[in-house]
């Protein structure tokens, strides 16, 4: 499919035939799936292309189309200053840190590091399965590392942004 070579990161296109048995060329045909990109500006190319894919194939069969773009959130880009932070709390307290590979999984925290810096980190439990999976459980003693990670993490946030304030405090009188 034409449309699968412009989106790299994509899930697969489902295909819905809203015919009434197999040998009927059905009235309607509905594909839906998700665009994702690291960059939103690449994102936006993404789309200026599909719509133009999509209405060129229309075109080319005397078909009508019509497409609804529900965009998801963003991607979601970490603080380098807030993420060092967070690492080397993690590492004060002897928690193995890991660079996880980049994915593009949908995540709404996006939204709020485009307001303020921030990162999104992950903090493992050891778990038997994946988050999602209806029998994943938590190792509670997780929970309390967890807990102390953050408390860490914020302390040091804080001494960090203090020590930013006063450096411009003490730099704007002469």
């Amino acid at each position: 499919m034409s449309l699968k070579r412009i989106i790299p990161y994509s899930t697969p296109m489902e295909e819905r035939f809203n015919g009434s048995t197999w040998n009927v060329i059905p009235e309607d045909v509905t594909l839906d799936g998700t665009i994702r990109t690291f960059d939103s500006t690449i994102r936006e190319e993404v789309k200026e292309r599909f719509y133009t894919v999509v209405e060129h194939i229309a075109k080319v069969y005397a078909q009508e189309f019509v497409i609804r773009w529900f965009a998801g959130p963003p991607p979601l880009i970490n603080d380098e200053r807030v993420t060092e932070t967070v690492r080397r709390s993690a590492q004060n307290l002897s928690l193995r840190v890991i660079d996880p590979e980049p994915s593009t999984a949908g995540e709404d925290f996006s939204y709020y590091l485009q307001q303020i810096p921030g990162t999104f980190a992950f903090f493992g439990s050891n778990g038997n399965e994946d988050w999602h999976h209806p029998s994943f459980t938590v190792d509670e003693k997780a929970i309390i590392k967890a807990a102390y990670f953050l408390y860490e993490t914020a302390k040091n946030l804080l001494i960090e942004y203090s020590q930013i304030k006063e450096k411009q405090k003490s730099s704007s009188t002469f």
